[in-house]
């Protein structure tokens, strides 16, 4: 898979098409969601939100999921190159946005041919708990709700990040964001697997709970 999505004619139309069904991303949770306190010993008060991502889900297990988020940033046209930028914090903007992948179309179309919207993607690894609440998600067998861990892979999700308050903003790290809440957007269509979703996940040795 290039690392910097080539989206063709046929592409872009199913792409546009899934997004006007879908209506516009970020509407699910409109504020910080007031969600139910925990039933498994979660102390929400001791965490603190850093914001929110629209992703796609690339893998799930027992205790984090695996996103692919697409960023989009606008950089003068150059030919011949391939390669992306520097991995973008998800704890913060600088000079990248987030985009739901069935927008990277729309932004694609409206490219100059001076000036270019690049997007590229890069995959997190983020933790979740076992009372991370999932809306939008299917029932269970059994009538439960599906958990964060059962999101199947192609999944787009609104995912909102927490950290424990504890840790000084100067020294949170990656391992260091989980989730709190997820919104099922929907399914991506042109969802595949690839070599990327292969990589070992990195070991969050060394990073604060």
């Amino acid at each position: 898979m290039p690392s910097t999505p080539a989206i063709n004619g046929c592409l872009l139309s199913c792409l546009l098409a899934w997004a006007g069904a879908m209506g516009q991303p970020g509407e699910s949770f409109a504020a910080d969601p007031k969600l139910p306190g925990s039933a498994t010993g979660t102390t929400w008060g001791d965490y603190m939100t850093v914001g929110k991502v629209i992703a796609e889900v690339r893998s799930a297990d027992g205790d984090s999921l695996k996103m692919r988020v697409y960023w989009n940033s606008v950089s003068q046209a150059k030919t011949g190159t391939s390669s992306r930028g520097r991995r973008p914090s998800l704890g913060g903007n600088h000079g990248h946005t987030a985009q739901n992948p069935m927008t990277i179309a729309r932004a694609a179309m409206a490219s100059s041919k001076a000036v270019k919207v690049k997007t590229e993607h890069h995959d997190y690894d983020v933790g979740f708990f076992p009372d991370t609440l999932v809306k939008g998600a299917p029932k269970a067998p059994g009538g439960a709700t599906t958990q964060a861990g059962d999101l199947s892979p192609g999944t787009v999700i609104e995912a909102w990040l927490i950290r424990n308050k504890s840790i000084p903003a100067r020294e949170v790290g990656e391992f260091d964001l989980k989730l709190r809440a997820v919104a099922v957007l929907g399914f991506n269509p042109n969802y595949k697997a690839d070599k990327e979703d292969q990589k070992a996940k990195a070991p969050a040795a060394g990073s604060a709970k």
